[in-house]
Protein backbone atom coordinates (compact mmCIF):
# COMPACT_ATOMS: atom_id res chain seq x y z
CA UNK A 1 0.00 0.00 0.00
CA UNK A 2 1.31 4.12 -1.46
CA UNK A 3 1.22 6.59 1.62
CA UNK A 4 0.33 9.90 0.26
CA UNK A 5 1.88 12.73 1.92
CA UNK A 6 -0.78 14.62 3.70
CA UNK A 7 0.81 18.11 2.61
CA UNK A 8 1.64 17.88 -0.77
CA UNK A 9 2.73 21.51 -1.23
CA UNK A 10 5.94 22.23 0.31
CA UNK A 11 7.40 25.08 2.40
CA UNK A 12 8.62 27.77 -0.34
CA UNK A 13 12.43 28.30 1.51
CA UNK A 14 12.62 23.93 1.19
CA UNK A 15 11.28 24.38 -2.27
CA UNK A 16 13.76 27.06 -2.76
CA UNK A 17 16.55 25.24 -1.14
CA UNK A 18 15.79 21.83 -3.51
CA UNK A 19 15.88 23.98 -6.61
CA UNK A 20 19.26 25.24 -5.80
CA UNK A 21 20.82 22.45 -3.93
CA UNK A 22 24.74 22.37 -4.06
CA UNK A 23 24.65 25.62 -6.74
CA UNK A 24 25.76 28.30 -4.28
CA UNK A 25 27.97 26.81 -1.96
CA UNK A 26 30.87 29.13 -3.20
CA UNK A 27 30.01 31.27 -0.50
CA UNK A 28 31.69 31.95 2.51
CA UNK A 29 31.15 34.10 5.74
CA UNK A 30 34.28 36.52 5.95
CA UNK A 31 36.93 37.08 8.88
CA UNK A 32 33.79 39.77 10.05
CA UNK A 33 31.08 37.17 9.36
CA UNK A 34 29.80 39.57 6.11
CA UNK A 35 29.09 36.70 3.58
CA UNK A 36 31.53 36.65 0.66
CA UNK A 37 31.96 34.38 -2.14
CA UNK A 38 34.68 33.21 -4.45
CA UNK A 39 33.52 33.36 -8.10
CA UNK A 40 33.57 30.61 -10.42
CA UNK A 41 36.80 30.43 -13.09
CA UNK A 42 37.95 28.91 -16.53
CA UNK A 43 41.48 28.26 -16.33
CA UNK A 44 42.96 27.08 -19.97
CA UNK A 45 46.17 27.37 -21.11
CA UNK A 46 47.77 27.74 -24.91
CA UNK A 47 50.92 28.36 -25.85
CA UNK A 48 52.43 32.03 -25.37
CA UNK A 49 49.59 32.97 -22.45
CA UNK A 50 47.24 31.11 -19.03
CA UNK A 51 43.69 32.60 -18.99
CA UNK A 52 41.33 33.44 -16.33
CA UNK A 53 37.63 33.92 -16.47
CA UNK A 54 36.11 35.02 -13.70
CA UNK A 55 32.02 34.91 -13.29
CA UNK A 56 31.71 38.85 -12.18
CA UNK A 57 27.82 39.31 -12.94
CA UNK A 58 26.16 42.23 -11.43
CA UNK A 59 29.56 43.80 -10.65
CA UNK A 60 31.31 47.35 -11.85
CA UNK A 61 34.61 46.70 -13.30
CA UNK A 62 35.72 50.02 -11.17
CA UNK A 63 35.79 48.37 -7.89
CA UNK A 64 37.37 45.14 -9.06
CA UNK A 65 41.38 45.11 -7.95
CA UNK A 66 43.82 43.23 -9.18
CA UNK A 67 47.14 42.81 -7.29
CA UNK A 68 50.22 40.78 -7.70
CA UNK A 69 52.30 40.88 -4.46
CA UNK A 70 54.77 37.91 -3.83
CA UNK A 71 53.98 35.67 -7.01
CA UNK A 72 50.63 35.74 -6.31
CA UNK A 73 47.75 37.16 -8.06
CA UNK A 74 44.86 38.32 -6.10
CA UNK A 75 41.24 39.19 -7.70
CA UNK A 76 39.26 41.40 -5.23
CA UNK A 77 35.43 43.10 -5.22
CA UNK A 78 33.79 44.36 -2.14
CA UNK A 79 30.94 47.26 -2.50
CA UNK A 80 29.75 48.69 0.42
CA UNK A 81 25.96 49.59 -0.22
CA UNK A 82 23.31 51.44 2.26
CA UNK A 83 20.66 49.25 3.61
CA UNK A 84 17.76 49.04 1.13
CA UNK A 85 14.51 49.86 2.94
CA UNK A 86 12.11 46.63 2.18
CA UNK A 87 8.59 45.99 3.09
CA UNK A 88 7.92 42.23 4.14
CA UNK A 89 10.09 39.40 5.13
CA UNK A 90 12.77 38.78 2.55
CA UNK A 91 13.19 35.36 2.75
CA UNK A 92 16.08 34.22 0.79
CA UNK A 93 18.84 36.62 -0.89
CA UNK A 94 21.63 35.47 -2.89
CA UNK A 95 20.99 38.49 -5.74
CA UNK A 96 23.33 40.77 -4.41
CA UNK A 97 27.32 40.67 -4.48
CA UNK A 98 28.72 42.76 -1.66
CA UNK A 99 32.43 40.92 -2.11
CA UNK A 100 34.73 38.39 -3.05
CA UNK A 101 38.28 37.16 -3.42
CA UNK A 102 40.04 34.82 -5.19
CA UNK A 103 44.46 34.11 -5.54
CA UNK A 104 46.49 32.34 -7.50
CA UNK A 105 49.64 31.34 -6.75
CA UNK A 106 51.57 32.20 -10.38
CA UNK A 107 53.99 29.61 -11.64
CA UNK A 108 57.53 30.82 -12.72
CA UNK A 109 56.37 30.88 -16.00
CA UNK A 110 54.01 33.58 -15.92
CA UNK A 111 55.61 36.97 -17.05
CA UNK A 112 53.70 39.17 -14.36
CA UNK A 113 54.78 42.58 -15.84
CA UNK A 114 52.55 41.97 -18.73
CA UNK A 115 49.63 40.73 -16.74
CA UNK A 116 46.73 42.41 -18.52
CA UNK A 117 42.67 42.29 -17.78
CA UNK A 118 39.47 42.89 -19.95
CA UNK A 119 35.79 43.54 -18.20
CA UNK A 120 32.97 42.65 -20.72
CA UNK A 121 29.29 40.93 -20.32
CA UNK A 122 30.24 39.94 -16.65
CA UNK A 123 33.11 38.22 -17.48
CA UNK A 124 36.70 39.31 -16.15
CA UNK A 125 39.02 37.92 -18.66
CA UNK A 126 43.02 37.84 -17.70
CA UNK A 127 45.58 36.95 -19.55
CA UNK A 128 49.10 35.92 -17.97
CA UNK A 129 51.64 35.65 -20.55
CA UNK A 130 54.04 33.09 -20.69
CA UNK A 131 57.99 34.29 -20.36
CA UNK A 132 60.29 33.57 -23.20
CA UNK A 133 62.28 30.74 -22.95
CA UNK A 134 65.85 31.50 -21.58
CA UNK A 135 67.91 30.23 -23.87
CA UNK A 136 71.34 29.14 -23.26
CA UNK A 137 74.23 31.64 -24.43
CA UNK A 138 77.33 30.04 -26.30
CA UNK A 139 80.29 32.36 -26.08
CA UNK A 140 82.75 31.20 -28.28
CA UNK A 141 86.42 31.46 -25.86
CA UNK A 142 89.68 32.36 -27.79
CA UNK A 143 92.30 30.56 -26.87
CA UNK A 144 95.67 32.42 -26.62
Amino acid sequence: MKTVNANPVKNFGELIDSMFDGRFNNVFRDDHGQATMQPPVNISEQDNSFYIEVMAAGVSKEDIKLNVVDNMLTISYEKHEPAKDTTGKLLRSEFGIRSFKRSFTLGEKVDATKINASYENGILRIALPKKEPVKPAQIEIAIQ
